[in-house]
């Protein structure tokens, strides 16, 4: 009876978690809350972008689920506004996106960058094989 226990022990205390840990990016769909008014720091921008929970420069797509359109954006500034908007934006992106100024329903996915790639076979020249 006490190995079972040891035996058990020893299967909990060798498990590997790493697959715990991994990292999912933000995702939700909802109305956007359409900022008339710019800060003054950030009139030279285009296209402003705010959130609430993710930090400045995270990188986010937004789709229009209507017609599909969808822009890539930074966020600009952490702004605090109503949490039934899931993310703030300028008016220049509702016109980009063709969004109904009335009920402005978006997808919002944030982009997590790829921190390892795989390299393409490669192919060594004649001459490099006679070097080594």
């Amino acid at each position: 009876m006490p190995y079972k226990f040891l035996v058990l022990f020893l299967i909990v205390s060798c498990a590997n978690y790493s697959n715990f840990e991994k990292r999912s990016g933000y995702s939700a769909s909802g109305f956007a809350y359409i900022e008339k008014k710019i800060p003054v720091s950030l009139e030279n921008e285009k296209f402003f972008i705010s959130h609430n929970k993710l930090r400045t420069g995270t990188k986010v797509n937004i789709i229009n689920p209507v017609n599909k359109k969808s822009l890539e954006l930074q966020i600009k500034k952490k702004i605090k506004y109503d949490n039934f908007y899931k993310v703030l934006i300028s008016k220049s992106i509702v016109e980009e996106l063709e969004l109904s100024l009335e009920f402005p329903f978006i997808e919002i996915t944030e982009i997590i960058p790829m921190k390892s790639y795989i390299a393409k076979k490669a192919i060594t020249q004649d001459e490099e094989k006679k070097n080594s």
